[in-house]
C-alpha cells in the first residue's frame, strides 16, 4: 500500500478510534463507519476493503438492523 493511500485513510481511522476514546453514541459510530465505507467504494473502488470495514463495524453494531441491511445490500 502506498504512503498516499495510508494518508488518505488516516482521517477515517482517526474517526473510528475517536468512537471508543470519546464514547460516542451508536448513531455517531454508525455514521463514522458509513463514511469510511463510502470512501472506499466511491473514491477507491475498494470493495474488499469496504467489506472488511463492514465486518469490523459489525463487532459493535451487531444489533443495528439498518446497518445489517446496508451490509446485506452491499454484498
Amino acid at each position: 500500500m502506498t504512503k498516499q493511500k495510508l494518508q488518505d485513510r488516516q482521517p477515517y481511522e482517526d474517526a473510528i478510534r475517536a468512537i471508543y476514546e470519546k464514547e460516542l453514541s451508536l448513531s455517531e459510530e454508525k455514521q463514522a463507519w458509513l463514511k469510511y465505507i463510502k470512501f472506499e467504494i466511491e473514491e477507491r473502488g475498494e470493495f474488499q476493503r469496504a467489506r472488511m470495514l463492514y465486518e469490523r463495524a459489525l463487532l459493535s453494531l451487531d444489533l443495528d438492523l439498518q446497518f445489517w441491511l446496508s451490509y446485506i445490500d452491499f454484498i
